[in-house]
């Protein structure tokens, strides 16, 4: 942990840092099996995006690799765990518990998503709302897109506003709706 925190932000490995910090919850986790898992369903995803695909494509190929069942996914989806949805037992909060079982919540679904778009290329980071996280990737016109990794849809910062009653002061101060950088990540 303390090497991914000593890392520059353009040289941070999300999936790394992940990793480590789970490894200081569950000390069990395999590093090497869990990145290999990562590294395979890159691979699968890498391989179903045409050359020169734009962004928005990347990011449709991405959201369908992870929802829909197919080869990609061993016919396997990924998708909200409504046995814990609070995600109350921190285990399933690890990345590798959601690997094994393929049921997240908002904390490992969003950083799993985007581990991966960084992966196929594009730009992704992670935002946080209250009691929330959501990753965020920037469209062909290089503006963030909010992306709800639990439903694997699209959401605007108002509609977060709104919902979870978030003050236009807790914007303006960062707190709420803010790209985080690589290491808040």
């Amino acid at each position: 942990v303390r090497r991914a925190l000593a890392t520059p932000d353009a040289q941070l490995d999300l999936a790394r840092a992940k990793v480590a910090i789970d490894r200081l919850i569950d000390p069990r986790i395999d590093e090497a099996l869990t990145l290999r898992q990562l590294d395979t369903l890159t691979r699968a995803i890498q391989a179903r995006i045409p050359v020169g695909a734009s962004r928005r494509e990347k990011l449709r190929i991405l959201v369908a690799s992870l929802s829909q069942p197919g080869p990609w996914n061993d016919s396997r989806p990924f998708r909200y765990d409504l046995d814990d949805p609070f995600g109350e037992d921190i285990r399933n909060k690890l990345i590798a518990t959601y690997l094994g079982t393929r049921k997240g919540n908002c904390v490992s679904m969003p950083i799993l998503f985007a581990i991966l778009a960084q992966r196929v290329g594009l730009d992704a980071s992670l935002s946080v709302a209250p009691h929330h996280l959501f990753a965020r990737v920037k469209d062909d016109g290089s503006q963030w897109v909010n992306i709800e990794a639990t439903s694997f849809g699209t959401k605007s910062d108002d509609s977060y506003r709104a919902e979870l009653n978030i003050t236009a002061a807790a914007v303006r101060s960062g707190i709420y709706l803010r790209t985080l950088s690589p290491k808040e990540s």
